[in-house]
């Protein structure tokens, strides 16, 4: 076997049940039974059903009695956008030997290794470790805390031990006891390449980048990561595998061009709210939950940039649970009215599945329903995207 490909032996575990949305706005749910480069099949009420890989946008699995285990100490960020939860770290000049519970054991080249942090969160230094891992680095830096304050040293980091991080300073090697070390900084002139076709979460909050993604029995998941290894999960520590980066961006994730509001009773609370309804609920509407969207009150206006470059707009619109307003609704794109009709409430999610293609400007108008009132007129876009 290749020293740079290690397989985790993961025991026994319940195959999954995966609910898959597509490109094109389908969703299938069911049993895990198999993944391939092509395909996902799944068992929906004892019946084969086969997805195509290249049509899927995002996965989510559910597995009974489904728990996180806790955090490990260690937590390990890669330039490719990866964070691992490790139990140790040891490095010689090439790679970082790392070992976990849920992904087992990984030599991870340092090319591909942002930071390191051997203290383990939460602390009240948190946003100083990120400010200083975002910083541009000239030198591997060696970071330490004193109270509620980091402060770090530059330098060349060498070999890591159980015991012991060795730092060259001014062309003397000098070892550094780990206990006094809150984190590494890892300089990279030519850091590795992300190359990834998907974003696994699994339910420690690991995050990894994978190159591939496949699956023989359903119950543990195959996973190629950019950086080399190949590993094993079990199926019941994933939480979602994301295909969308490259094909779609999420509304939630575009700054309004423009936003007008026009209050008539209420001017207090916010007229436009990201991946929350206005008052901070989860987003709701008739069964459908979502994490990700939009919420927009009477009788607001909101146009976002697309600069030509998408071809569908997609969504599940309705007023969020709970609320008795109503609202109507007209999308335009470029001056061209594409949608336009009203939204009432109690009522399941309507699909919007809109042809953008060529389009600049995306206009969404969010105006009074049969009042002239803006109370419980709260128009949610679900699971809103762009797709190219």
């Amino acid at each position: 076997m290749n020293l740079s490909i290690l397989l985790v032996v993961v025991a026994a575990a319940a195959v999954p049940r995966v609910e898959i949305s597509t490109l094109s706005g389908d969703e299938f749910s069911g049993n895990l039974t198999s993944i391939t480069a092509d395909t996902w099949k799944l068992d929906v009420d004892g019946k084969p059903v086969e997805v195509a890989g290249a049509q899927i946008l995002a996965t989510r699995f559910f597995v009974a009695g489904q728990t996180a285990g806790e955090k490990e100490s260690l937590e390990l960020s890669l330039t490719d956008g990866s964070l691992l939860h490790l139990k140790t770290a040891l490095a010689d000049p090439k790679e970082i030997h790392v070992t976990s519970d849920v992904t087992g054991d990984m030599k991870i080249p340092r090319n591909f290794v942002q930071s390191l942090r051997f203290e383990k969160a939460p602390t009240s230094v948190d946003d100083s470790w990120k400010e200083l891992v975002a910083r541009t680095a000239r030198q591997d830096m060696i970071v330490v805390r004193k109270n509620d304050v980091l402060d770090f040293v530059e330098g060349v980091i060498g070999e890591i031990t159980e015991t012991q991080v060795n730092v060259l300073l001014d062309g003397e090697n000098i070892p550094v006891n780990r206990d006094r070390v809150f984190g590494l900084i890892f300089y990279q002139r030519e850091p590795g390449k992300a190359g990834s076709a998907a974003r696994v979460q699994l339910l420690n909050g690991d995050l990894l980048q994978a190159r591939k993604v496949t699956s023989s029995a359903g119950t543990s998941v195959e996973l190629a990561l950019p950086c080399g290894p190949e590993v094993s999960v079990a199926a019941d520590q994933i939480k979602a595998v994301d295909f969308s980066s490259g094909r779609l961006a999420w509304i939630d994730e575009v700054a309004p061009r423009e936003k007008k509001h026009e209050f008539e009773v209420i001017d207090v609370v916010p007229d436009y709210r990201v991946n929350r309804d206005i008052y901070g609920s989860r987003l709701k509407v008739g069964k459908r939950v979502f994490d990700r969207g939009v919420c927009i009150r009477s009788k607001t206006l909101v146009r976002y940039r697309l600069d030509g470059d998408f071809n569908r707009f997609q969504a599940w619109m309705g007023i969020q649970h709970g609320y008795a307003g109503d609202v109507n609704v007209t999308i335009s794109c470029d001056g061209k009215e594409l949608f336009s009709g009203a939204v009432e409430p109690n009522a399941e999610a309507q699909r919007l599945d809109l042809d953008v293609s060529g389009k600049y400007s995306l206009e969404v108008l969010v105006d009074f329903g049969k009042v002239k009132s803006d109370i419980g007129d709260h128009l949610v876009l679900g699971d809103a995207r762009l797709l190219k």
